[in-house]
């Protein structure tokens, strides 16, 4: 059998699958984000396919029965998605950390820390181009604190939008790789950015492993499936998404080497029985008992969402253009 026909029975046999969960359940978004350029899933060459590839993803041309689509592990969407989702320019935690010495999920129960955290939501509040590419989940919080939550002092209300949004910041940082002059930061400074870049990937991928099987389906673009991931999220429990971060925290903290070193940015610094970590410009490494936990750049496990992958170029007048 050729690859061709290989994955079209392939294909054939997903949709089958799919077809009875096609978007069940899944909300009608109309998305105030005019289009991700370039495309968030890069274009895939059908032929070199890896079906043993976690972190994969998987592209099948359609059929009679099927339309093309993307298959794509949620971990490697969030990977690639996770900056337009945090309204965020910087990591918060080493923010908070620099103003306030303490962990933030510690500390967000404070309505003095929540009152400082209000002067900076306002200064800092997106401009319209950055808030259009936030998930519409995200946007509703940011206008629900704008306008209800800050001016009626709504600490409870304030405090479970901060989870949220230091969750999301919190999943940004775990994807992010790391610049050449990692080395070159101070070593109490270099210390605490392992540590959280360890909890931030230990906090993702406990987050993707909760809600990944809230969004298996087949969505109409990657636009929804991004809406619906993040949207996932946002409806989390926030006190158990802050139990979970104080946690994950004090297990990295107490599994700590004595000392972490600049190898933790090349080869990488073992947190004892939670595996060993490395952060590079290739990307983040998690590793237990010798092996890749998730592979390259991601956090989260191998489960998978799709998405229709319309094929523009077939769309497109084929007459013959007449030179003049």
């Amino acid at each position: 059998m050729n690859n061709s026909s290989k994955y079209q029975k392939i294909a054939s046999g997903i949709f089958i699958t799919a077809s009875a969960l096609l978007l069940a359940g899944c909300p009608s978004v109309a998305s105030v984000i005019p289009s991700f350029l370039p495309s968030l899933v890069p274009s895939v060459n059908y032929n070199t396919l890896s079906l043993t590839n976690p972190n994969q993803i998987q592209c099948y041309p359609g059929g009679w029965f099927s339309s093309e689509y993307c298959a794509i592990p949620i971990n490697r969407f969030v990977a690639i998605s996770s900056h337009y989702a945090s309204p965020y320019e910087s990591n918060q935690l080493i923010n908070f950390t620099s103003q306030y010495q303490s962990f933030v999920f510690d500390r967000l129960d404070e309505s003095q820390i929540l009152e400082s955290l209000n002067v900076v939501f306002i200064k800092q509040y997106p401009s319209a181009d950055k808030f259009a590419k936030l998930p519409t989940a995200v946007q509703s919080l940011y206008i629900k604190m704008k306008e209800e939550y800050i001016g009626s002092h709504q600490f409870q209300k304030q405090m479970e939008t901060y989870i949220y949004l230091y969750a999301l910041s919190t999943i940004d940082y775990a994807n992010q790789i790391c610049s050449e002059s990692a080395n070159s930061i101070s070593a109490p400074d270099s210390q605490q950015r392992a540590l959280y870049k360890v909890f931030s990937m230990m906090f993702t991928n406990d987050v993707l492993h909760h809600v990944a099987l809230n969004v298996t389906g087949k969505y109409k673009n990657e636009v929804e499936l991004y809406n619906k991931v993040y949207d996932a999220i946002i409806d989390l429990n926030p006190y158990q998404l802050a139990n979970m971060a104080q946690m994950t925290y004090s297990n990295v903290y107490n599994n700590k080497p004595r000392m972490i070193e600049s190898d933790f940015y090349t080869t990488g610094t073992s947190f004892g029985e939670i595996g060993s970590f490395s952060c590079n410009t290739s990307g983040t490494m998690w590793q237990r008992f010798g092996y890749p936990y998730f592979g390259s750049n991601v956090a989260g496990l191998p489960y998978y969402v799709n998405f229709i992958n319309k094929d523009n170029f077939s769309k497109y007048d084929d007459d013959e253009i007449p030179v003049q």
